[in-house]
């Protein structure tokens, strides 16, 4: 048997033996733990730190995203909306509001102002109108003007539309542009010199320039030979409209006195 003394030395060696295992785990292990731990706290504390929402309303999302970043919050599209008040493709909608306090980390849910369908409209009849009504009324339905061109025209007044393109009644998105065709009135063309020329000749050369032969005159004429044209209304290079008469007057011969 181990008499006391023996089992006292025993126990006491034994707690020593723990003591110095437990202080040795406690420095090199649990202590290092702790302090990382804590380090660790302190850091996310650091990290973690209260911001104001800034207004994101009428901002492009990459505008609002940059702006977000800087402050360490993170934005988040929800969705589209309708808006009078802010631009297409802007953010329309956010919350939190502006003002509130966030966490950094946090996220700002927004809308974006959705594109519009564009309106159509039927193309205003015009024709007959002066130009300034017309172009005053395809203003007012929402359009624009494109190129404004000119027609001869006989039955529409000079300065007044003949039509549009396109043309009236056809639906078209607002902000489309309109060609107007005014009159020029009626199409002008050159009268051909018919003078010296012979009767039988005039009315090919009138056909051809777009005229037509009207009276026939005769005038006695010892200088010219017989049917030869001696005179002509209009003159020779006058405008006319298209389609207009000529007259003429050729030579005839003396009459014999009995």
């Amino acid at each position: 048997m181990v008499d006391r003394g023996t089992a006292f030395l025993i126990s006491l060696v034994t707690s020593l033996f723990v003591a110095i295992l437990v202080n040795f785990a406690f420095y090199y292990w649990v202590e290092p733990a702790l302090q990382r731990s804590k380090r660790t706290t302190e850091t996310v504390e650091k990290q973690i730190k209260n911001v104001e929402v800034p207004d994101l309303r009428g901002s492009l999302p990459s505008q609002a995203k940059l702006v977000l970043s800087q402050l360490g919050l993170s934005l988040v599209v929800e969705g589209e909306m309708e808006s009078a008040e802010y631009p297409e493709g802007t953010i329309g909608e956010q919350r939190p509001l502006p003002g509130s306090v966030l966490q950094t980390g946090s996220s700002i849910y927004v809308k974006i102002v959705k594109t519009k369908e564009a309106q159509s409209v039927k193309v205003p009849p015009v024709m007959g109108l002066d130009l300034a009504s017309a172009q005053r009324l395809i203003i007012e339905k929402g359009f624009l003007i494109g190129e404004i061109k000119k027609e001869a025209n006989e039955e529409i007044p000079e300065g007044h539309v003949i039509k549009t393109y396109p043309p009236a009644g056809m639906e078209l998105p607002k902000g489309s542009k309109v060609t107007i065709y005014v009159s020029a009135g009626a199409e002008l063309v050159t009268v051909p010199r018919l003078i010296g020329k012979y009767l039988y000749q005039a009315r090919g050369i009138l056909e051809k320039a777009g005229l037509t032969l009207g009276n026939v005159y005769k005038q006695v004429s010892a200088e010219y030979p017989e049917n030869k044209i001696i005179g002509q209304n209009p003159r020779p290079g006058a405008k006319v409209k298209k389609g207009t008469k000529v007259d003429i007057t050729i030579a005839t011969v003396r009459e014999e006195l009995y």
